[in-house]
């Protein structure tokens, strides 16, 4: 799942977002929207990166999901089954 910010309708933006990881254990990376940024508006922010175990509840409490861009990079030599649930 590549960088994204949850852009639904009808999140509540006053709301956590809860997500649910089952499975091999998996790296969630948030990214400063800062950090994005071409040229000099480029903030040095260094990603967050967060092992995700089977069973763990990740919890987004706002602003998280306005600031951060989110993704579970794709990793080709993890095998294991994965479920990742919002």
């Amino acid at each position: 799942m590549g960088e994204h910010r949850d852009n639904e309708p009808d999140l509540d933006l006053t709301m956590p977002i809860a997500s649910m990881s089952f499975g091999q254990e998996r790296p969630f990376v948030l990214k400063h929207k800062d950090a994005r940024k071409p040229g000099p508006q480029k903030r040095n922010i260094l990603p967050v990166i967060i092992k995700l175990e089977h069973g763990s509840v990740l919890l987004m409490n706002p602003p998280t999901n306005e600031i951060w861009y989110h993704s579970l990079p794709t990793r080709k030599k993890l095998l294991g089954p994965r479920i990742f649930q919002l």
